[in-house]
């Protein structure tokens, strides 16, 4: 749901559905944000994110069931940009996305396509000019909107 909204949106989307399959994607090819769930298998999300927030500068952004304010608070405190309970409004999900980046955009790496564009929803590839988002969830088709 997430995903078929955020690429009718503009935004090139793929889904994962572990820590070590979101490794391997972001070894093909880079995201600009993640949405990610804290509660999968292998790896939990705070540990991935640890991980990305060392590593490098990738927008994190917590889309969770887990939505107690120490779970919130602690997201936050180990570097998400934002943090999300789900269900929740997949507009408002887009506007704190677009915000993120907005404030992310003195290194652009991709821009965000018009809607209805026909390669908007698809990955791009090294060369696409698309803003990539990488969601990462249990399953990874999982539901998160309203």
């Amino acid at each position: 749901m997430v995903a078929e909204y955020l690429g009718g949106h503009g935004y090139a989307v793929r889904a994962v559905g572990t820590g070590s399959a979101l490794d391997a994607s972001l070894a093909e090819e880079p995201a600009d944000l993640i949405l990610l769930d804290l509660n999968l298998p292998e790896e939990n999300g705070l540990s991935i994110a640890r991980r990305l927030k060392s590593s490098g500068t990738t927008a994190i952004v917590f889309l969770t069931g887990a939505g107690e304010a120490t779970d919130r608070i602690v997201g936050l405190e180990i570097g998400a940009d934002d943090y999300l309970v789900k269900p929740c409004d997949l507009r408002e999900l887009k506007a704190r996305i677009g915000a993120i980046l907005r404030r992310n955009q003195s290194t652009p790496r991709f821009r965000q396509a018009p809607p209805g564009t026909p390669s908007a929803g698809s990955w791009p590839s090294a060369k696409s000019p698309w803003t990539s988002i990488t969601i990462v969830s249990s399953p990874p088709t999982a539901r998160y909107g309203t």
